[in-house]
């Protein structure tokens, strides 16, 4: 016999374990793998009304915060707009009305737009937080 390439195992021995196991014991171990993969989606689905809450509740908040920063962004370059076109309409510069009446222009389609964005996205945000 050599000892390189042959074992001195029977065939017997390199037969898997679980077959000295009783076949009860086999279904047992199966059933409590089943049963405690199936409580995992219960233990989930009771938390899972909370977490939406919690998801609810921070998109409004995140909704809310952008809508003020558009508000806000808008009427910081509507005001930049008739700043800067003032000062070249006083200053006799070149494009200084054309750019002085764009910004009076953006200033009311952004008072306009804004209060139309504002009420509707208040709404919205009461449905979402209501809902």
């Amino acid at each position: 016999m050599n000892q390189v390439t042959e074992s001195s195992r029977s065939g017997s021995e390199k037969q898997p374990r679980g077959r000295y196991l009783p076949a009860w014991l086999k279904r047992l171990s199966g059933a409590l793998l089943v049963a405690a993969i199936g409580i995992i989606p219960g233990t989930a689905l009771s938390q899972a009304g909370d977490i939406l809450d919690d998801a609810k509740e921070n998109l409004a908040d995140v909704m809310e915060i952008g809508m003020w920063i558009l508000l806000a962004g808008g009427y910081v370059v509507a005001a930049y707009m008739i700043i800067t076109g003032g000062i070249r309409l006083f200053q006799d510069r070149e494009g200084g009305v054309g750019r002085f009446a764009l910004g009076i222009l953006v200033a009311i389609v952004m008072v306009v737009l804004m209060s139309y964005f504002v009420t509707a996205g208040q709404e919205e945000i009461a449905n979402i937080r209501n809902s």
